[in-house]
């Protein structure tokens, strides 16, 4: 085994593909951030340059992966990182009667290049979070995404 991996390329010296991208990926965030709103915690999907899949994820103190007891609501508050409160109404909702603090929230944004299939996307996703988890000390189960 030579432990080598052959992929595609992207160019990003062209400024054209630099503002693609940079377009394709708050296009991302925008997209998965109205499902989250909706009450989908995973969403996947594809265009033709990209394969783009976001996960959003419950575990407690000791690292261990939580479902949500109660499906929420549509929250009036939108999501994203300016607005902490539409995490801790989400924890509220999915986790009715849980003490503040015994509940943490994590997401995962994934961008592919290419047309990856879905079963490449959650292992690739399954195998970031248990790095990043071991770069920084944190728990190391695996993403539990079903």
């Amino acid at each position: 085994m030579s432990h080598r991996m052959i992929a595609p390329g992207l160019e990003f010296a062209s400024q054209e593909t630099l503002e693609l991208t940079k377009k394709k990926v708050w296009s991302m965030i925008e997209f998965s951030r109205q499902h989250l709103r909706d009450g989908h915690f995973i969403v996947l999907w594809k265009d033709s340059t990209f394969t783009y899949s976001y996960f959003l994820w419950f575990e407690d103190q000791s690292g261990t992966s939580l479902k949500p007891r109660v499906q929420p609501i549509t929250l009036e508050l939108f999501p994203g990182i300016l607005n902490g409160d539409y995490y801790e109404k989400l924890l509220e909702q999915c986790f009715p009667r849980m003490p503040k603090g015994k509940v943490r929230c994590f997401e995962l944004f994934c961008v592919h290049l290419g047309l990856a299939t879905a079963s490449c996307v959650l292992e690739h996703s399954r195998r970031l979070s248990a790095t990043v988890w071991e770069v920084t000390g944190r728990p190391s189960n695996l993403l539990d995404l079903f």
